[in-house]
């Protein structure tokens, strides 16, 4: 009995140190990108934004060095969304026969603060004072950090009241964010 007994123990550490044997050689299935510089606002729009966060291991060497190629427009983008307009990016992708590795440092410069907000109410939303309440609600915003997202949710709440108030002929003459 005791021999049967020892002849499981060894059979069941056998089998564990082959299942742990093949872990350690198998494929990692996650790439890793690896991005410093950023804080936490930014490395998440960065990492929603890149094209290259969304491959795998085993996707084709080709896709990888071309979404590569293409982060640098990616990290852009997502940065200019939040009022960083000067970005500086270092990069480097190493691909190794199990998987890939890119490595971005981001300098995202000085953000872009609200300098002036301009809202011009045209016909009889001038005088409508919920549309001049949401209007001065919206300049006293200056000096914030510029985000595109406020932005167009500014042009989303005229839209909106304008729609409950019955301005259904309402519309934009005019729109744009100006940088310098």
């Amino acid at each position: 009995m005791l021999r049967k007994l020892y002849f499981l123990q060894s059979l069941r550490l056998n089998t564990l140190l082959i299942v742990l044997g093949l872990l350690a050689f198998s494929q990692p299935t996650c790439a890793e990108l690896n991005i410093k510089g950023l804080d936490d606002e930014a490395e998440t729009n960065v990492r929603t934004t890149l094209a290259l966060s969304k491959e795998a291991c085993k996707t084709p060497e080709w896709k990888i060095r071309g979404l590569f190629d293409k982060a640098d427009a990616d990290i852009d983008e997502a940065l200019r969304a939040l009022g960083y307009y000067h970005v500086v990016v270092e990069k480097t992708l190493t691909i190794k026969p199990a998987c890939w590795l890119a490595e971005f440092t981001i300098q995202a410069g000085e953000r872009t603060l609200i300098q002036d907000i301009r809202i011009t109410l045209i016909g009889a939303a001038a005088m409508d004072k919920d549309f001049m309440a949401l209007r001065e609600t919206l300049i006293a915003q200056k000096n914030q950090p510029l985000r595109h997202d406020f932005y167009e949710s500014i042009k989303g709440k005229f839209n909106t009241l304008a729609q409950d108030q019955g301005y259904l002929s309402s519309q934009f003459t005019e729109k744009k964010v100006t940088h310098r």
